[in-house]
This record gives structure tokens, sequence and C-alpha cells, in this order.
């Protein structure tokens, strides 16, 4: 089984990460989070927790966990 990978840069200057099942999902997550941004504000470690759970990935920890 195959596993996408998305990084990105939050507000505070950290990099989040996050792994996917499908490409797709992974990119729906990457343009939500883009818009979000764009639309409503800085993408904080919450925001990101919950834009990629929202597209059925799961968020990595320190460690890859």
């Amino acid at each position: 089984m195959s596993a996408y990978y998305l990084t990105y840069l939050l507000a505070d200057g950290t990099t989040a990460g996050a792994r996917f099942a499908s490409e797709d999902d992974r990119d729906g997550c990457q343009i939500s989070l883009d818009l979000y941004r764009a639309h409503l504000g800085p993408v904080d470690e919450g925001v990101f927790a919950r834009m990629v759970e929202r597209h059925g990935g799961v968020v990595l920890r320190a460690g890859g966990k």
C-alpha cells in the first residue's frame, strides 16, 4: 500500500506533517489549507489537525508517529 505525505509550514514557523492513503486526499488537504490561509487566517496546529482528519489523513508527530 502506498502512502502519500504532506508537509506544511504553520503560522508559527514550524513544519507539520501528515500521511494519507490516497494522492487525492493529500492534494485536497493541501488545497483546503491554502484556501483557509487565504480567506480565514493563519494555519496553526489545531487547524492543520482538523483539515488532515477531515481528509482522512494522520498527523505525524516527532519521531514519525
